[in-house]
């Protein structure tokens, strides 16, 4: 036995070694919830979630704003738009790769859309009847709502180097006499709801430097006003000097 007999130690050893894991997987399987499965999938799946995560159309609608706003080329001259669009680009991808370590945001991504405009990079969040963030046409979250807002406001509260604007939509609506509703208060009232629950969940409050309703005056792009589609909260990320 002497110079090879201790070889089947190590064979031993990788053995129990392979079953203790097999064990654990079963045991996590066994006790863990769907979403706690999900979350530990995606986190040995890092390159899928990546590929998967507010993909080129960024979500629920095609966002061609993203696809149009290119960075310099060399030989190009860095002007002030430019810097902008850098800037925006740079907050777009540090926002992405937090999003995509919450398997909560991760596993929810079709209520999001992340785009790149003008001002810089804007987070919406929709209202979407099925799954509601408010309760019907009042200014109160649903729990569904909390959950994913404070997962975003978890977030923010990783960007305090960043300051937003808060924007309530809503769609068109009429009364039972066909008249048109007035959409502005109840558009206000959510984002202003939407800031006091963010400083709840520990953003800054110096990071919220405006909170506006438009009522069902900025409709989505090729979206009719009455579309309940347009119910959302805009979180506006500026980034400019």
């Amino acid at each position: 036995m002497a110079g090879g007999g201790g070889s089947w130690k190590v064979a031993y050893a990788d053995f129990t070694t392979a079953m203790m894991a097999l064990f654990m997987c079963l045991w996590l399987m066994a006790t863990s919830t769907p979403d706690e499965l999900r979350a530990i999938s995606n986190y040995f799946k890092p390159s899928a979630a990546k590929k998967t995560l507010l993909p080129a159309h960024d979500g629920l609608l095609p966002n061609p704003s993203v696809q149009s706003s290119k960075l310099p080329q060399q030989g190009e001259q860095a002007g002030p738009k430019n810097l902008d669009v850098i800037r925006a680009r740079n907050v777009k991808k540090e926002l992405l790769e937090l999003l995509e370590k919450d398997p909560t945001i991760q596993n929810n991504k079709n209520f999001f859309e992340v785009k790149l405009t003008p001002e810089g990079v804007k987070i919406s969040i929709f209202n979407k009847p099925e799954t509601p963030l408010f309760e019907d046409e009042k200014v109160a979250l649903t729990k569904q709502g909390e959950w994913l807002l404070g997962n975003l406001a978890y977030t923010f509260d990783r960007l305090p180097q960043h300051k937003f604007e808060i924007q309530g939509h809503t769609h068109a609506q009429v009364d039972e006499n066909g008249l048109k509703m007035d959409s502005w208060k109840l558009s206000a009232d959510r984002a202003t709801l939407t800031r006091a629950f963010f400083i709840k969940q520990n953003v800054l409050p110096d990071q919220i430097t405006e909170v506006s309703g438009y009522g069902d005056t900025q409709p989505l792009k090729d979206q009719n006003r009455a579309n309940r589609l347009n119910d959302r909260v805009d979180l506006l990320i500026k980034v400019g000097p």
